[in-house]
């Protein structure tokens, strides 16, 4: 009840000024017709703007400074319910009243089903009735669009909720680690042989690693979502970079042969390279942890109609059907017994995906269950002056090491 009363509240405040209402109408007497009904209106004021046809409407709607439509469905540009589907279109939280010659009840329900907030016959309106539907008009929309709202941000609270839950799993399995291996040392250091003390510190290692990684890859995202994190592009040498990721790779999997097959020609593109590089990192990472030990990753990349494509194959699980277009939303996990160890939040691809389409390019992945992935992303090569050198923070980028 109170919400409703809010309603009414915001009516009243309404009535206070003019509604601006455009009618788009062609035939001239009906136009005649709703002006001088408005005109007579006594409960609130209303400014009447008039379209006789549907592009004229739709240009009029663009400049945003409108309350509600009165629509007739049988324009000379437009036909049937498709005119109210163009008009959504162009003003998706618009209020429509379709306004026509019909006495059709079917259309009616159907009308209102598409959208519209409600449907008048045309003889049969007077200044009450009209008055009536344009107020229920907007009170329903509004309700609509505050329902949505609210349906909004329900859905955000709840990926809140779990993101929060799952954040706190994550980061709680390597603080454990570090916690139990710490103790371990601080206890009983006098009687831990070599070996062990080794053993115990490597454990460490790793786990602060893994936490790195989880906190770096929440703060890129975020960062990136917020529109806080920039790229600094500059031409880059995607050959060199490609190498250097790969040789550094090799060092950190040396349990999986990581094949480079690129071009003998220079590849180059306008572009932040430590992001780039950055990616490449991740879909390495995302490979071995997906594939068997002594299994093959293979890194491709070429020019394609005016894009660099860059690939990384690997020789693993693969992914189900009904989960390859999952696999780059925040927090999907393939469930597998390989990676029961490595756990994770799903949040590398994410992060690529984010990357990439800051760049201006796009990411995909083509992948068999059983028989291994192939995760693609593309690049827009754009134009670098010819005997341009690769700036000194491009070099740099390319040079330095990322991961996360």
């Amino acid at each position: 009840m109170a919400y409703y009363r809010h309603l009414a509240t915001e009516w009243e405040e309404m009535s206070n000024k003019a509604v601006r209402v455009l009618l788009i109408e062609d035939n001239p007497a009906d136009t005649r017709l709703i002006r001088e009904i408005l005109a007579e209106a006594k409960s609130s004021p209303f400014k009447l703007e008039c379209a006789d046809r549907l592009a004229t409407g739709l240009a009029c709607l663009a400049k945003g400074r409108i309350d509600v439509v009165l629509l007739d469905l049988g324009l000379p540009d437009s036909q049937g319910l498709s005119t109210l589907a163009k008009v959504q279109a162009v003003a998706l939280t618009m209020p429509v009243v379709v306004l026509t010659i019909l006495d059709d009840e079917a259309l009616a329900v159907e009308v209102v089903q598409k959208g519209a907030q409600d449907y008048l016959v045309k003889g049969q309106v007077d200044s009450d009735l009209l008055v009536r539907s344009i107020r229920y008009a907007i009170e329903r929309k509004r309700a609509e669009e505050k329902a949505r709202q609210l349906e909004t941000l329900k859905e955000l609270e709840q990926v809140r909720s779990q993101l929060l839950a799952n954040v706190s799993h994550e980061l709680r399995t390597p603080l454990t680690t570090i916690k139990g291996y710490s103790t371990m040392l601080l206890d009983y250091d006098r009687r831990l042989g070599r070996d062990e003390k080794h053993e115990y510190l490597s454990a460490i290692d790793k786990a602060t690693d893994r936490m790195t990684e989880l906190v770096d890859h929440l703060l890129d995202i975020t960062r990136l979502e917020a529109g806080l994190l920039k790229l600094d592009k500059v031409p880059t040498n995607i050959t060199a970079l490609l190498q250097t990721t790969i040789a550094e790779a090799r060092l950190r999997t040396p349990g999986h042969k990581i094949i480079l097959n690129q071009p003998k020609t220079v590849l180059k593109l306008n572009g932040d390279g430590r992001r780039i590089r950055q990616v490449v990192d991740n879909l390495i990472d995302n490979a071995t942890k997906y594939s068997k030990a002594g299994s093959t990753v293979t890194i491709e990349a070429r020019s394609q109609d005016s894009e660099l494509v860059i690939s990384v194959a690997d020789q693993g699980i693969g992914i189900p059907r009904e989960n390859s277009g999952k696999v780059f939303d925040r927090m999907f996990n393939l469930e597998h017994k390989l990676t029961q160890e490595t756990g994770g939040l799903g949040l590398g691809l994410a992060l690529c995906k984010s990357l990439v389409e800051a760049h201006g390019g796009r990411i995909w992945v083509k992948s068999e269950l059983g028989r291994g992935s192939v995760f693609y992303f593309a690049l827009p090569q754009e134009a670098i002056a010819e005997g341009e050198a690769y700036g000194e923070k491009g070099q740099q980028s390319n040079n330095s090491h990322h991961r996360g």
